[in-house]
């Protein structure tokens, strides 16, 4: 095993993110305002703000923590602002799960829902393909909210690959906003539960209905009689459920998955995080970058 020095290791990492940047003033006088000081010997405390804009800089650069860390301090250092160390970059960033910001302040009438997979350890796409499954691999599920309009994430959730599509849509029925007047979502939120909320709610909910599926004459599901006859007429096959799409504005759900394809091209498919709370804070960031730069384009 070779060795390592790790007193001229660690700092050469840090130097990696060294280089000059500019800063607006009103960030500076933001962390200062938040920045508090203490008389008592020890580690010095560090403003919440302050943990967010370098984990900020570290989710839009890829950065590592030690080249985080050194990225800080060529913007910050020389305005008086003191940088934390890596690993307290690191561990900060579970505390910001109850302070983080909204994605945002749009008030949707139409939003999709989707869920997909990323790779938090294991061996790459390569190596599996080649040798087969590997045991080591594992994964987190996330599940997002899309504004139909704009294109934007407006919540997500993350849960364990094993958690059901239905049990999150039915947490994010609860909690949408009242203005939303219509969901989409695929097939494997078809449920009562999801179903019933949705008509309760006065949401329309458009979720294709499964191949062979039955009417049902209990009023909370008219939205999924509905679209089992209009299929059944257009001949009961892919081409009638393509139809169906876009007679209905289900085709538009296609947005979700632009998303997804969205975040996993710019940030890639893995979660550097290991802890549940950093992992919502990470992909939670990742969301936010996307949203403002989806904006970006925009203009």
């Amino acid at each position: 095993m070779c060795l390592r020095n790790w007193s001229k290791y660690n700092p050469s990492l840090v130097q990696r993110g060294d280089f000059s940047l500019l800063c607006h003033s009103s960030v500076v006088k933001m962390i200062k305002k938040y920045q508090k000081k203490s008389r008592k010997p020890g580690r010095p405390p560090y403003p919440s703000v302050l943990i967010f804009i370098l984990l900020l800089l570290k989710t839009s650069y890829n950065l590592s923590y030690r080249a985080c860390e050194g990225m800080g301090r060529a913007i910050f250092s020389c305005r008086g602002i003191k940088i934390p160390s890596y690993s307290t970059i690191c561990r900060g960033a579970q505390l910001l799960v109850k302070n983080l910001p909204l994605l945002s302040k749009r008030r949707p009438r139409c939003f999709m829902i989707d869920s997909s997979g990323f790779k938090i350890s294991g061996e790459g796409e390569w190596k599996t393909k080649i040798h087969g499954k590997s045991h080591r691999r594992s994964w987190v599920k996330v599940h997002i909210l899309v504004d139909e309009k704009t294109n934007e994430i407006i919540d997500l959730v993350l849960s364990s690959p094993s958690k059901s599509d239905i049990s999150v849509g039915l947490h994010f029925l609860e909690n949408m906003p009242k203005t939303v007047k219509k969901v989409l979502a695929d097939g494997g939120y078809d449920g009562q539960r999801f179903r019933k909320l949705a008509y309760l709610k006065g949401v329309e909910a458009l979720v294709p209905p499964p191949k062979n599926a039955l009417l049902n004459t209990t009023p909370e599901l008219s939205e999924r009689n509905n679209a089992i006859r209009i299929i059944s007429r257009l001949g009961d096959d892919r081409l009638a459920r393509r139809i169906w799409g876009k007679l209905t504005g289900y085709c538009q759900r296609v947005k979700v998955e632009s998303a997804f394809s969205r975040l996993k091209r710019i940030f890639g498919p893995n979660l550097y995080s290991r802890g549940a709370l950093s992992q919502k804070v990470e992909i939670w960031l990742k969301a936010l970058i996307s949203n403002i730069w989806l904006n970006w384009a925009e203009i």
